[in-house]
């Protein structure tokens, strides 16, 4: 798998705008918040993700994407960056406030792109229609995960990302997809025929998060 030691130009100035956003729109208002979520922007580490974002974006063919778990936008921003074709739909329950708040702001900042719907994921999941794209981001319990996930791999042929793969029923979840031939990991695809699966190939190795498709 390729290692992002020197990320293309396209990323770098992706990046950039995500950071501009993010630090000179966004920090200040989240700032007034005691409680925020974990976002990818929260430490060094989380870029190998952005990247493996940007990257999947640019992979989608039809450009459309499914994003379960949006809390303040990051994760969506980078894969609108990516690829002026992409549309996300998002799912957020919206348990904090500033939620909302970051929907109306991208939004804003890319008209027309961003799909929100709010709501519990297993209860609102988008069963009509197909995505090329779905990032699993959203309820970290055994239920909440395992239902999600389930709901992902009824997208045939998409590429998958699922998040926090670092914890234990999180990784497990991937691990029993791949072993029963229901997820292809994204290293498995180096030989593939197709532009997407070729795609998916160069993707940076990163402990939390695992990247596939849907075979």
């Amino acid at each position: 798998m390729r290692q992002m030691t020197s990320p293309d130009v396209e990323f770098q100035e992706a990046y950039k705008r995500l950071i501009h956003i993010a630090y000179q729109i966004i920090k200040p208002y989240l700032d007034q918040f005691d409680n925020i979520e974990g976002n990818i922007l929260s430490c060094n580490e989380y870029i190998p993700k952005i990247y493996n974002l940007f990257t999947a974006a640019r992979a989608a063919k039809s450009g459309r994407v499914l994003e379960i778990g949006f809390n303040a936008g990051f994760s969506t921003m980078i894969m609108l960056l990516a690829n002026p074709a992409v549309h996300v739909t998002a799912i957020d329950i919206c348990i904090h406030p500033y939620v909302k708040w970051c929907v109306n702001l991208v939004q804003e900042l890319f008209p027309n792109r961003l799909t929100f719907i709010e709501g519990d994921s297993k209860r609102v999941f988008p069963h009509t229609g197909t995505f090329d794209l779905v990032h699993v981001d959203g309820d970290h319990s055994i239920d909440g995960a395992t239902c999600d996930f389930r709901n992902a791999l009824s997208m045939s042929g998409a590429i998958v990302i699922l998040d926090d793969t670092d914890i234990p029923h999180i990784a497990q979840l991937w691990q029993d997809a791949v072993t029963n031939g229901q997820i292809q990991n994204a290293q498995n695809a180096q030989n593939a025929q197709n532009a997407q699966n070729a795609l998916i190939s160069s993707y940076t190795s990163t402990p939390f998060h695992s990247i596939g498709y849907v075979v």
